[in-house]
Formats: structure tokens, C-alpha cells, sequence
């Protein structure tokens, strides 16, 4: 997993919250993106001395299954637009979705039971940044430790970006989550343990422009990590030993990938 450059991330404890309201309207068959799209990101890269810090996911030693996947669990795949909010869909709109589902999926995941990416966002974004700014996958789990706020209170809008007012930091109680974990990803087998045990994980990557363009059911083979590129927040949502892919939902809208979802070799 060459193409990951900081350890990844599982939320523990989240308690799931569910209040209904309608999220969006339904999702009609896309065609594909063109294949020359540039999409925007938006993850930084961590404080290896910070995260060395936290605490790390048990080992797994237990028999893994072949395949795993927990892709019906999360809301439609939505779309970053221009800004660089990869981590707040990362973290909110797809990791903490997932918990409010319930097992087995069985929750609608309506605009008053998803996080809101944007919430998540302008709250951790650099003040005075710009709405293609940064930040860090470790700020957003911070973060939900007091709570958020739902997407039909604080809707998205990739044309906006702003901080937070008092009044709404003040609401932002949903959402929590106890704390987080690292996977150690120099051991792939422990990001298919997590998943194999129904958690759901955050990685920061580098995308090439392979990956940008990554279309159907193709797998992505990653090459050497370039730093200078800017780095890139999803959520891995699956794996499969026989085709020897971890799955992840994106940020990028459903005409990226196979809608929304895309395949990483090991």
C-alpha cells in the first residue's frame, strides 16, 4: 500500500443517532466522468510524532474471510465540488454514516442522520484559508469527540466556506464518537481486520492521476508516493482476497469509479 503516507484510522464507540428527514433526490443512472477530470482533495499529512501517540487497533490473529464488503451501509455517494473537504466526507458524511445505518443497513440514512461534511469542515479548515485548503484526517476525529451537527442543518455547498458561529457550535452535540484508533497499514491484514469486524477506515493517499481517472471496476495500482502532491482522504469500505483490492467510497460523485466506489491493489 505504497500510495498511503499516513496510518489509517478507525472510529471507536461512535453512537448512532436517527432523526429522519430526506436526503437529496434519488440518484439517476450517470454516465462516466470524462477521463481527463482533475477532481480536488484536501487531506495533510499528520504529525508522525502525534499519531505515534495514539493508541493502535490490537493485532488480529483470528482467520479473515475471503471477502468483505460494507458498501450498502453508507449514504449516496455525494461530491466534493471544488472544495478541498475530502475530510469531512472521509470522517463524517462516510465513516459516521456508517454507524447510524445499523447492522445490516437497515437505517435510511436521510439529511437529518448524516453528518455534514461541511460542518466538519469550515470547523477544521486553517482560519483565513481558502475554501481549496486542507486539513488533517486526525482534526475531523477530534472533532467528532463533542459532536457535529446533521446535513440538514448545515447543508453543503462547495461555491461556500465559513466558520462555524457560536450558535451552531453550540448545537453540534450529535454525531459523537468516544475515540479513534490507528491501523498499522505496514500490515495490510490489519485494515481487512477491522473491516472483517465491521469497522469501516480512514486513509490519507496520495491519488496520481491514474487514480483521477479510475472509471467501472478497474483496480488502481499505486506507484511511488510523490509528496508534493496534494493528499487525499476516503474511506475504505471493503477488500477481496481473490481480486487482491481494498474497496473505498470517494468523495468525487457517482461518475467517478464504479459509482462513487473504487478499488486499490494491495
Amino acid at each position: 500500500m505504497s500510495a498511503i503516507w499516513t496510518p489509517a484510522l478507525v472510529l471507536a464507540g461512535a453512537a448512532a443517532l436517527t432523526v429522519a428527514a430526506p436526503l437529496g433526490s434519488a440518484q439517476a443512472q450517470e454516465q462516466p466522468d470524462p477521463e481527463d477530470t482533475v477532481y480536488a482533495t484536501g487531506a495533510l499529512p499528520e504529525d508522525p510524532a502525534a499519531l505515534a501517540k495514539r493508541p493502535q487497533t490490537r493485532t488480529f490473529r483470528a482467520f479473515l474471510p475471503v471477502r468483505v464488503d460494507l458498501g450498502h451501509r453508507f449514504p449516496p455517494t455525494g461530491h466534493q465540488g471544488k472544495q478541498g473537504s475530502c475530510v469531512g466526507w472521509a470522517v463524517g458524511y462516510a465513516a459516521r454514516s456508517y454507524y447510524v445505518s445499523g447492522p445490516g443497513g437497515g437505517v435510511r440514512l436521510t439529511a437529518d442522520r448524516v453528518p455534514s461534511p461541511a460542518y466538519i469542515y469550515d470547523s477544521i479548515r486553517r482560519p483565513g484559508a481558502g475554501c481549496d485548503a486542507g486539513s488533517r484526517i486526525s482534526d475531523a476525529l477530534d472533532l467528532l469527540k463533542n459532536g457535529a451537527v446533521s446535513w440538514a442543518t448545515y447543508p453543503y455547498d462547495h461555491r461556500r466556506c465559513r466558520r462555524p458561529g457560536t450558535g451552531m457550535i453550540a448545537r453540534a452535540t450529535r454525531f459523537r464518537i468516544a475515540d479513534w484508533l490507528r491501523v498499522d497499514t505496514g500490515r495490510p491484514d490489519q485494515v481487512k481486520a477491522e473491516l472483517a469486524k465491521g469497522h469501516p477506515v480512514v486513509i490519507g493517499m496520495v491519488p496520481d492521476r491514474a487514480f483521477h481517472r479510475l472509471r467501472g471496476r478497474r483496480v488502481w495500482r499505486a506507484g511511488p508516493v510523490d509528496r508534493r502532491q496534494d493528499g487525499h482522504a476516503v474511506t475504505v469500505v471493503g477488500y477481496s482476497e481473490r481480486g487482491r483490492y481494498f474497496k473505498v467510497v470517494n468523495s468525487w460523485g457517482r461518475r467517478w469509479g464504479e459509482r462513487g466506489f473504487g478499488r486499490i491493489g494491495y
